[in-house]
C-alpha cells in the first residue's frame, strides 16, 4: 500500500514546518504547542513522578470500585438524583436521596442499562437495553411503585429502538425504530399507559434520528444522517403535523440540538472545520450564527432552564474543558462551586438553583458536588477502592511526529516512581472508532496498567475526531495506512525517553483499535514484545457483510471502495491474507454475540495463525457483544492481558531485527 513516504525517509524539516502551518490554520490549539514540542529530542518534565510513592500491585476488582456515574438527572420532585453505575456485575439504574445521601439500587437487570431517562411524570424510568450485546436495542418502561418493567417496543431482529425524548407531562415517548435490518428508521410516539403508538414521521427510505422535544411539547428535532460527517436538521410540527428541514446542505453536520424558550439552538459546521453554534428562531424561522459563548470550537452542549444555562465542552490545546455561561436572571454567584477542575455539570429542569458539578483530572476520580442555596457538599465520591490519591499515576501530554512530520496528540499514563534510573515498560494504546478521541482525564484501565508499572500512551492517530475535520479525514481512503503508522511513530518516538524502557514495547487496541494493531504486525513484526487485541476486525469484506446498511453505505465511502467487489483492496487492507507476516505473540479476546464482527471471522483468523505456528490465546466470552460489558468478563479479560504481557517481557532487547524503518508496500 502507498503510504506516501520512502522507505528509511526522515523528518525533513520542511514537512515539519507543513503539518504546523495547516494545525496553525485549520486548528490553533492543537498546533499551538507543535513548534516547542518538535525543536529537539524528546523531554518530559516528569516533575515530581519519581518520588511518588509506589503503591503495591493490585488486582482489577479493585480498581472496579472507581465507579462513576453516568445519565444523571433529578427526579421531578428534586428530591432525587437519578443515575447509571455498575452493581459489580454489570450497569443499572441507582438513586441517591439528596437529603439523606443513601444511594438505592432501582434497577436489578442480569443485562447492562444502556441508556436511562426519567420520566416527567415521576412515576417512570424510560430505559433502552439489549440481550448478551446483540444490539437488539429495545425499549422498556419500569414503574418506580410496582418496580415493574414492560418493553414498550419490539424492533426486528436485525433492528433497534432508542429514545428521543417525552412530552412535557411524561405520558408520552418519542422514540425512533430501525426496520429492514437498519436500512432505513422511522419516528414513532407512544402513549406511555395504554401501549397505542402511531408514526410521527415515516422514513421514505431516509434514516431518520432524533432529538429532543421543545419545553411547549410542540416541535421534535429530527436528524437524517447520511454519513458520520453528515447530518441534517430538521423540526417536526407535533401539532400540525408537519416536517420541514432547518439546515441541508452536503457535507455540513449538525449535531447537539437544544430548545430555548424561542428558539432551536445546534452545532453546526458549515464552511469551517470545527462546530459553532447555530440559532433558529421558531417564530420567524431566521436561522443565523449565534454569538460564541467561549472563544474555541464548541465540541457539544447542553442548554437547561430554557436556554438561560448553557453547559459547553470544547477543546482547548490537548484537552476537553467545560464552561458552564447564565443569562438573567440568573448570576453565577447563585450556585457554590467546588474546588477542583470541573469536568461536568447538570441542573434540574424544575429548580435551576439545584445543580450537580464533577470534579475530577487525570490522577482524581470522579467527585460529585451537591450545590443548592444553602452551599455545596460532597455527595458521592467515585473512588470507592481504597487507593489513595497520591497512588495513583500521573499523566502528560505532547505532540509527536509521525513517519511524515503529522504532529500527533498523545497523552502518557506514568506510574509513580519512573525515573531515568527506572525505566517502565510502554504500552500503546490505540483506541477504536476511529472517529473518537482520548483526552487527558481519568481512568480505571490506565491506572491498572500503571499500577502493574506500565506507562500507557494514547496516541490520537490520524483519523480521530475532536482534532477538527481536516484531521479526522485523513486517513479516509487509506485504512490500515497513516493512522497505523502513526501509533508505530509514537512508540518508536517514546523509546527514546529515558523513563521509557526501550527493550519492553506493547500494543493494544479495541474494535478499529483492534484492526489497527493487527495492521501494525503484519508490517512491523520487529517493533512490539506482545500485543494484546480486544473486538477486532480482520477481514473487511466478511466485517461489511454483518453490518447494517446504513454503516455499509458509510464505510465504503470511508474506506474509498468496497471491499467485497474490489478483491485486491480487500486483499491488501486485510490482515486476515497477511498472517504469515505477524510474528509479535498475540492475545485476543472476542463477544460471541459480536454483531459487528462475528465470532466466526475470528475464529478464521486465529486457526490461520495456529497453522502457521504463531503464537496466539484466543478467548471467547459468552454472552458479550461488541466489547465486554459485563464485569467478571472485563476483569478476566485485564488480569489476563497483564499476565500475557508480563510473560513477554524482555531483559535482553525487544527489537529482534533490522534497525527500525518504516514500510511503503
Amino acid at each position: 500500500m502507498p503510504l506516501r513516504t520512502r522507505r528509511d525517509q526522515p523528518l525533513a524539516p520542511f514537512r515539519i514546518l507543513k503539518w504546523w502551518l495547516i494545525g496553525l490554520l485549520l486548528y490553533p490549539p492543537l498546533a499551538s504547542g507543535a513548534a516547542q514540542q518538535f525543536a529537539g529530542p524528546a523531554t518530559i518534565d516528569l516533575g515530581d513522578i519519581p518520588s511518588r510513592p509506589v503503591p503495591p500491585q493490585w488486582p482489577f476488582s479493585r480498581f472496579f470500585k472507581l465507579n462513576p456515574l453516568n445519565a444523571m438527572a433529578f427526579s421531578p420532585d428534586n428530591r432525587r438524583l437519578f443515575f447509571i453505575r455498575s452493581d459489580g456485575h454489570v450497569d443499572n439504574v441507582f438513586a441517591i436521596d439528596l437529603a439523606s445521601g443513601k444511594m438505592t439500587q432501582i434497577t436489578h437487570y442480569d443485562e447492562p442499562v444502556l441508556v436511562m431517562v426519567v420520566g416527567n411524570s415521576g412515576r417512570d424510568l424510560f430505559l433502552v437495553r439489549d440481550e448478551g450485546g446483540n444490539e437488539h436495542y429495545t425499549i422498556y418502561r419500569h414503574d418506580l411503585t410496582s418496580e415493574k418493567t414492560t418493553a414498550l417496543t419490539a424492533p426486528g431482529k436485525k433492528d433497534m429502538s432508542w429514545i428521543c425524548d417525552q412530552s412535557p407531562d411524561g405520558k408520552t415517548l418519542y422514540y425512533g425504530e430501525s426496520r429492514g435490518h437498519r436500512a432505513s428508521s422511522d419516528l414513532w410516539r407512544i402513549d406511555v399507559d395504554s401501549g397505542e403508538r402511531k408514526m410521527v414521521l415515516a422514513s421514505q427510505g431516509r434514516l431518520l434520528e432524533c432529538g429532543p422535544v421543545s419545553p411547549d411539547g410542540r416541535y421534535l428535532v429530527f436528524y437524517q444522517y447520511i454519513e458520520n460527517n453528515e447530518r441534517h436538521i430538521g423540526l417536526v410540527d407535533l401539532k400540525e403535523k408537519r416536517h420541514w428541514y432547518v439546515f441541508r446542505r452536503a457535507q455540513v453536520n449538525n449535531s447537539d440540538a437544544n430548545f430555548s424558550a424561542d428558539s432551536l439552538y445546534f452545532l453546526n459546521a458549515w464552511r469551517t472545520d470545527h462546530f459553532y453554534l447555530w440559532r433558529y428562531r421558531l417564530d420567524s424561522g431566521e436561522l443565523t450564527p449565534a454569538p460564541a459563548p467561549i472563544r474555541y470550537p464548541i465540541q457539544s452542549f447542553t442548554l437547561w432552564d430554557a436556554g438561560r444555562i448553557g453547559v459547553f465542552y470544547y477543546r482547548a490545546g490537548l484537552a476537553t474543558h467545560t464552561a458552564v455561561r447564565v443569562r438573567p436572571p440568573h448570576n453565577p454567584a447563585q450556585w457554590q462551586l467546588p474546588k477542583g477542575n470541573i469536568v461536568d455539570a447538570i441542573f434540574s429542569d424544575t429548580d435551576p438553583r439545584l445543580a450537580i458539578f464533577v470534579v475530577s483530572d487525570a490522577t482524581t476520580p470522579d467527585r460529585y458536588y451537591l450545590s443548592t442555596p444553602d452551599g455545596v457538599t460532597l455527595l458521592y465520591d467515585a473512588n470507592e477502592s481504597g487507593i489513595a490519591p497520591e497512588q495513583f499515576a500521573e499523566a502528560r501530554s505532547l505532540l509527536i511526529p509521525s513517519f511524515d512530520g503529522l504532529p500527533v496528540p498523545t497523552h502518557l499514563f506514568i506510574p509513580n516512581g519512573t525515573s531515568k534510573d527506572n525505566p517502565r515498560p510502554l504500552i500503546v494504546w490505540v483506541h477504536g472508532g476511529p472517529e473518537t478521541y482520548i483526552d487527558p482525564e481519568f481512568s480505571s484501565y490506565f491506572q491498572f496498567l500503571a499500577n502493574h508499572g506500565y506507562i500507557v500512551a494514547t496516541p490520537n492517530a490520524r483519523g480521530s475526531s475532536g482534532f477538527g475535520k481536516w484531521y479526522a479525514m485523513l486517513d479516509d481512503h487509506d485504512w490500515c495506512g497513516g493512522h497505523v503508522n502513526d501509533s508505530v511513530a509514537v512508540a518508536e518516538y517514546l523509546k527514546k525517553l529515558d523513563f521509557v524502557d526501550r527493550r519492553n514495547i506493547f500494543i493494544f487496541g479495541e474494535s478499529f483499535g483492534g484492526y489497527s494493531v493487527l495492521c501494525a504486525l503484519t508490517r512491523y513484526p520487529d517493533v512490539f514484545n506482545a500485543a494484546v487485541v480486544f473486538s477486532p476486525l480482520a477481514e473487511l469484506a466478511s466485517f461489511l457483510n454483518s453490518l447494517a446498511d446504513y454503516a455499509e453505505r458509510y464505510l465504503v465511502l470511508q474506506m474509498g471502495f468496497d471491499p467485497r467487489k474490489n478483491r485486491w483492496q480487500n486483499w491488501l487492507r486485510s490482515p486476515y491474507y497477511h498472517a504469515d507476516k505477524i510474528h509479535t505473540p498475540l492475545q485476543i479476546h472476542h463477544g460471541k454475540n459480536d454483531f459487528r464482527i462475528p465470532v466466526r471471522q475470528i475464529d478464521a483468523f486465529v486457526a490461520r495463525l495456529r497453522a502457521l505456528g504463531r503464537e496466539v490465546e484466543y478467548y471467547v466470552y459468552e454472552n458479550e457483544g461488541h466489547g465486554l460489558m459485563k464485569f467478571e468478563n472485563e476483569a478476566k479479560a485485564y488480569e489476563r492481558m497483564i499476565d500475557f504481557f508480563g510473560r513477554h517481557r524482555s531483559s535482553t532487547g525487544a527489537n529482534k531485527g533490522a534497525p527500525f524503518s518504516f514500510r511503503a508496500e
